[in-house]
Parts: structure tokens; C-alpha cells; sequence
């Protein structure tokens, strides 16, 4: 049997065989760098991976990060800068569940309530501020500085407005001083205090009325107060937030001092009751009237 004609000359099929495997091996090296490509061109066109926290991010113990949101009708996107994806209606003290960037001062927060997250907002719209806490200047005016150390402090008049406390360090506290005109929505100057310049009269927490109302009920019981209430006063916390001696000893290590050092009188019912007298809220925000409560105020630390 004679076998079937070759159609093609043999150096045409080395050829074309030759040019298969070099295509077979350059689909292989190239691979790595077609992914790459695939990669960049994905961020070019969806975005860099943002992150997406399940929850807020946590300060110590308790204490997450928040932040009073500035005005009403606060757009929030999806991604950082995108389209809006939701409209938050009124202002509130917000949950912080990520920054971006990732490194250096944040231009955007995903912020939500303590459930889920609501989206991206820009960071001027917001004021971080972990806690309650707050500071009266005895006098109407409070001497702030640039820096911790105090160089340069000079006196701003504050008038009576509770100042938000943002930060502690060595003695001092980082406040915001509002617009005189407006305050609890916009922010004249951030800076430093010597906590040596504020007695404990001044300082505070800034609680709802409703918040009030339960520390008058706690003060009135004869039962003994929780070692816990203090704190759900001075970070915001629930009165059913459940919390552990490993919460109280984390938050303690990351409050300034002060915040558990100040002691009540045995019954704190006048003081509340006088905050209770005061004619106006001190703030309000989301629909709830705020008031300056002393420290003297709130249940005893231990």
C-alpha cells in the first residue's frame, strides 16, 4: 500500500510546528504580564480596592471611633468621591468604619451607625470625636496652642458652648472651638488646652435628654449604681449595652484621667435636677436636645 501524499513540503510543517510551540510557550511566559494589564486596567476603570470593615473601627475596649456629622442632607457614596448612594437626612454622631486613603490624613470616612455601614463622606463634613466628653471655659475663653506642648498658646473666646474634647496628651486636650455663630455645625479652630488651665467644674459630658432622664432615675434608686454607668455616660453607650471588667480596665487605660477621677457627691440628684432647670439644650442634632452634664453628676467610678 503506497501511503497518502504529503500536501505540504516538510520544511512548511517544521515551520508551522515550530511556530505553534513558540506560540504555546509565549501565551505561557506572557500570562503573568497579561494578568498585570488585566489588573491595572481594572483599576483604572472600577477604582483601587477600597476597604469594607464589618464594623466600626475600634478605639479600646468599648470605645469605637465616631464622629458628629456637621450639617443635614450629607450625601454618601459608595466608594470614596463616587456617585451618591444615599442621602443622610439629619445630622448624628456617626460610627467610623474606615479612612481613606489608607495613610496620611483622611479625605473620606465610611461611616454608619453601629449596626451597618451607610457609606463614603467627605472628611471636612464630619468632626471625629470618640466620646462625650466635653470642656466650659471657666471665663468664656480657653488659651489654645498648635501643639501639645503649648508654645505659641494664645486665648479664643469660646463663650459658654461646651467644647467637644477630640484628644489627650501629656496634659493637655486637642478641643474644637465652634463658629460663634454656629455652633455644633461648624468648626472656627482645633487645638491644644492645658488641662492645668480647666478645673473639674469645667468638664463634662454631653448627654441627651433621655440619657438624663435615666441618670436621674439611676440617682434616685436605692439600689447601688453599676460600675458600668459611668462609663456608658462618658462614651454613649446604651443602658443595655452589655460590657465586661476587661471593657471597664481597657476604657479606663484610654480616657484621660479625669473622666473617672472627678467624684460624685452621695446623692447627684440636685445636680442632675439643675441641669433638668437649665432654659435650652446646650445642642441639638437629629431631632434630640443635648445638655452639659458635670462629671460630678454622673454615678461613681467604682
Amino acid at each position: 500500500m503506497r501511503p497518502p501524499p504529503i500536501r505540504y513540503p516538510l520544511p512548511t510543517i517544521l515551520v508551522a510546528t515550530l511556530l505553534a510551540l513558540v506560540s504555546w510557550r509565549g501565551a505561557a511566559l506572557a500570562r503573568p504580564w497579561v494578568q498585570t494589564l488585566r489588573a491595572r486596567w481594572h483599576r483604572a476603570v472600577a477604582g483601587p480596592d477600597y476597604p469594607a470593615s464589618d464594623g466600626p473601627r475600634v478605639v479600646a475596649g468599648p470605645i469605637v471611633r465616631r464622629a458628629l456629622l456637621l450639617r443635614d442632607d450629607l450625601p454618601a457614596s459608595a466608594t470614596p468621591g463616587g456617585a451618591v448612594a444615599e442621602t443622610i437626612r439629619r445630622r448624628m454622631i456617626a460610627c467610623i468604619y474606615d479612612d481613606w486613603p489608607l495613610s496620611g490624613p483622611p479625605a473620606f470616612e465610611r461611616i454608619g451607625n453601629s449596626r451597618r455601614p451607610i457609606g463614603w463622606v467627605p472628611a471636612e463634613a464630619l468632626l471625629p470625636w470618640d466620646t462625650r466628653l466635653v470642656v466650659q471655659a471657666p471665663s468664656g475663653s480657653i488659651r489654645l496652642a498648635s501643639e501639645p506642648d503649648g508654645a505659641g498658646a494664645a486665648p479664643v473666646e469660646v463663650g459658654s458652648s461646651p467644647l467637644p474634647v477630640l484628644a489627650w496628651r501629656d496634659g493637655s486636650i486637642r478641643v474644637a472651638a465652634w463658629d460663634r455663630d454656629h455652633p455644633w455645625s461648624r468648626v472656627a479652630r482645633i487645638g491644644w488646652a492645658k488641662s492645668a488651665d480647666l478645673p473639674a467644674t469645667s468638664w463634662g459630658v454631653l448627654l441627651s435628654q433621655e440619657e438624663i432622664d435615666n441618670l436621674l432615675r439611676q440617682a434616685l434608686s436605692p439600689a447601688a449604681p453599676s460600675p458600668f454607668d459611668r462609663l456608658r455616660s462618658l462614651v454613649g453607650l446604651a443602658p443595655d449595652a452589655l460590657l465586661t471588667a476587661a471593657d471597664l480596665a481597657a476604657a479606663r487605660a484610654a480616657l484621660p484621667p479625669i473622666a473617672f477621677e472627678v467624684t460624685p457627691p452621695k446623692d447627684r440628684s440636685p445636680l442632675i435636677a439643675a441641669v433638668n432647670a437649665r432654659p435650652a439644650a446646650d445642642a441639638s442634632w437629629g431631632g434630640f436636645a443635648f445638655r452639659f452634664v458635670p462629671l460630678r453628676a454622673l454615678p461613681p467610678a467604682e
